[in-house]
């Protein structure tokens, strides 16, 4: 799809604004508060409308509202495939301030036939890209400062419902609504409600009722012998009931005595385990004890300790190995010279000028030669100026002679550089200087190594120090004397205050424990007894005759055994006799409850199959929807992470989602949650997953409309996205990036196909 023109007729800020866009790659450019937001909330309006005013984005209808009138309106003409639609959408509040009514107006017109679309029940957005809300937002708009959308459980169901009904207008989640709806009627998944559990329970009171029916006959035969046995035997029991009353009442007394016995015991033990603990806790106050993080400080400072000493060793041998290397010092000291004179270029350039010089004056002096035989030939010749073509000739032949001097002296130039950088007949100047270079660049190398090794080094010793200082530190904190200088000294030491620790709090533990549970002793004891109470009662038992001839606790055991029996059998009296005049009234004829039972039994069977089916297709679908999601979920990732790889020139190993959405990055330490990273780190993962989403939710190039989406990447993650838009563009997509920033057009300048539109 491609959008194709906006019209803002009153949406927020923009009123009568016309914008029409080009394919391709499209540049939105304006200050701050010059409505680039607003066109992009404006082109949401037209496809979703407004989000629900309850929700986390309430306040977006009132900010998107014209800022002249309580309405917004606008339209868009957009192409899908080969047809162009218009889509209008007026919205007006109506009434006063808190009791306002919404009305809305929508229509989608299919320009090459005039006439209104019919959407059924689908949103102009998800008729014309095929995506609800949840997916649009989260892939193809990137409103500002809201990037990380994506990155939520919503997205995953959202992709799973879209790629599950494959554009068909199936829904799996509505689909499973209604089979569950179908099977909570037949039953419950807690409790025993539906159909069947009624059913069952109908069978099972059926059954019971014809078990009854036939036997109440025979229980009206046995209910009056029942009657007479029960009275007489109640009679004894209660004879037998007296009898033990009067002999527990002796024994209740021996029992509060005792009590109060034991009391006076329990009172004195609570006050020797009270001294006790207070002993115990006042030695403890005089001795240092470690603190609750004393043990996990030391054993993490004793394990940086040995991460130290072990680094310190691995350093110490890479030192060694350094220093044990060797080098030309000959080719290091011929390298020096040659810098002296200029290095391999202008040694070359000595050489060449040299040599042309040598030319030079060969040939100069040649033709003075042969100027100077001229002029004493003609002195010679002619006697009127034999004298001034004498001096001239010698002058010409002087001249000669310098200029052959000076030609030897560059002949010798050569050998004189070779004596002094050392470099024998036969040896190339320019292959031996290459080589003193090369060995004089690896010794400059091995010197950098060794100094920062050697650094290194100092460092790791001085860590060490410093952390064992520390072990040290917290130990006398708690009264260990002597200095620690090893791991193996510093653990022994620790393990000894362990185990003092532990043994001293033990013993305290101990000691509260036994002083808690004699307070709970006392406590329990005294609730029991009242101990002013305590002489009137030793008196009545001295005045009280006899002994208990059992213990307390076995003449209870028989009291309420007797009572139990008595009363038992009093209700199994009372029982019989009501069971007798009941039986007559309640039975019932066995054939009519048999033929509801046949008709109940049959109707249970059915409902028993029907749920049986219902389990299986909730089965199914269930199984369907997660083969889907765990099929979608790595495809998605693997491009988002080639995506994600291009914008970071592959600086992390793969990025990966979970079946909430939430993404992780490989690192050279593992899988780290993104929060973990730089805001524009994660701006450029959540980037790569919606245009991973893009690609999977749609097999047609959607339009992508990204505000700000690249004002928190640097300048190198911009471009590479920026790359990544293009490319995506050239594949016959349509891309607007809002953008209050001159980067983006800087970035594009030498880019052609750019339409640049300035609000």
């Amino acid at each position: 799809m491609k959008i194709l023109e906006i019209y803002a007729e009153d949406f927020g800020c923009l009123s009568d604004r016309r914008f029409t866009f080009g394919e391709g790659f499209n540049l939105i450019e304006g200050a701050n508060e010059s409505g680039k937001s607003t066109l992009q909330a404006l082109l949401r309006f037209l496809f979703y409308g407004f989000p629900r005013r309850a929700g986390a984005e309430g306040e977006e209808r009132d900010k998107r509202l014209s800022w002249k009138w309580r309405r917004a309106a606008g339209s868009a003409v957009v192409a899908v495939n080969d047809s162009t639609y218009t889509v209008t959408r007026k919205y007006l509040l109506r009434g006063t301030a808190g009791k306002e009514t919404p009305v809305e107006e929508l229509h989608v017109i299919d320009m090459t036939t005039g006439r209104e679309v019919e959407r059924g029940d689908k949103t102009p957005g998800e008729f014309l890209l095929g995506l609800p809300a949840e997916l649009y937002d989260s892939t193809l708009c990137v409103r500002q400062s809201d990037i990380d959308r994506v990155g939520t459980p919503d997205t995953g169901e959202a992709v799973t419902t879209l790629l599950f009904s494959g554009g068909s207008g199936f829904d799996s989640e509505m689909a499973e609504k209604k089979l569950m709806a179908a099977r909570r009627e037949l039953m419950l998944y807690k409790g025993n409600g539906g159909r069947v559990p009624e059913l069952e329970t109908r069978l099972a009171e059926l059954d019971e009722e014809l078990a009854t029916a036939k036997t109440n006959t025979e229980q009206l035969l046995h209910l009056r012998a029942d009657v007479a046995r029960f009275r007489a035997q109640v009679a004894d029991r209660r004879r037998q009931l007296n009898a033990v009353n009067a002999s527990l009442t002796v024994a209740d007394l021996d029992k509060k005595i005792l009590q109060y016995d034991e009391w006076h015991k329990a009172v004195a033990e609570e006050e020797s385990c009270r001294a006790k603990l207070e002993q115990l806790r006042s030695e403890q106050a005089a001795t240092a004890a470690p603190d609750s993080g004393f043990f996990d400080r030391v054993r993490g400072l004793l394990w940086k300790h040995t991460r130290a000493e072990d680094h310190a060793l691995q350093t110490k041998a890479e030192v060694d190995l350094l220093r044990s290397v060797s080098f030309d010092k000959e080719l290091i000291e011929g390298h020096a010279k040659a810098e002296e004179l200029g290095g391999l270029a202008g040694i070359e350039k000595k050489l060449s000028d040299a040599a042309r010089r040598r030319s030079g004056n060969y040939i100069l002096a040649i033709m003075a030669l042969v100027i100077a035989i001229v002029l004493v030939a003609g002195a010679f010749l002619a006697s009127a100026a034999f004298l001034p073509l004498l001096l001239i000739g010698a002058v010409a032949g002087l001249a000669a002679a310098f200029l052959f001097y000076r030609a030897v002296k560059c002949s010798f130039l050569e050998q004189i550089v070779r004596n002094q950088l050392g470099i024998e007949e036969g040896t190339s100047i320019r292959a031996h200087l290459e080589r003193c270079a090369k060995e004089d660049d690896a010794y400059l190398a091995h010197q950098e190594k060794l100094l920062l090794a050697e650094a290194q080094l100092a460092r790791a010793k001085t860590e060490c120090m410093e952390l064992m200082g520390a072990v040290n530190g917290e130990l006398s904190g708690v009264g260990a004397t002597e200095k620690c200088t090893t791991v193996q000294m510093a653990q022994a030491a620790l393990s000894g205050i362990s185990r003092r620790a532990e043994q001293s709090r033990e013993a305290l533990t101990a000691a509260t424990v036994n002083y808690e549970k004699a307070r709970g002793i006392t406590a329990a004891l005294g609730a029991q007894i009242d101990p002013e109470a305590e002489q009137a009662l030793r008196a009545t038992r001295k005045r009280t005759e006899g002994s208990a001839e059992e213990t307390p606790e076995a003449l209870i055991r028989k009291r309420d055994y007797l009572s139990e029996a008595v009363a038992g059998l009093d209700n199994k009296r009372a029982e019989a006799e009501r069971a007798e005049a009941a039986l007559a009234a309640v039975a019932k004829d066995p054939a009519p409850l048999e033929t509801e039972r046949v008709a109940v039994e049959a109707e249970l069977a059915e409902a028993r199959q029907r749920l049986a089916a219902l389990d299986m297709a909730l089965e199914a679908l269930k199984a369907a929807n997660e083969s889907l999601r765990e099929g979608v979920l790595p495809r998605i990732a693997g491009m988002a992470s080639e995506i994600f790889a291009t914008l970071t020139e592959g600086k992390y190993s793969a990025l990966r989602i979970n079946d909430r959405f939430a993404v992780t990055l490989d690192t050279e330490n593992g899988p780290l949650p993104l929060s973990r990273f730089s805001a524009g780190c994660r701006d450029a993962a959540y980037m790569a997953l919606r245009l991973a989403l893009v690609r999977t939710v749609s097999t047609e190039e959607m339009p992508l409309l990204l505000d700000e989406a690249l004002s928190r990447l640097d300048d190198t993650r911009a471009k590479a996205l920026m790359k990544v838009l293009q490319n995506y563009c050239k594949g016959g997509a349509q891309c607007l990036l809002f953008t209050c920033h001159s980067r983006e057009a800087a970035f594009l300048s030498r880019h052609k196909n750019i339409q640049r539109i300035t609000l």
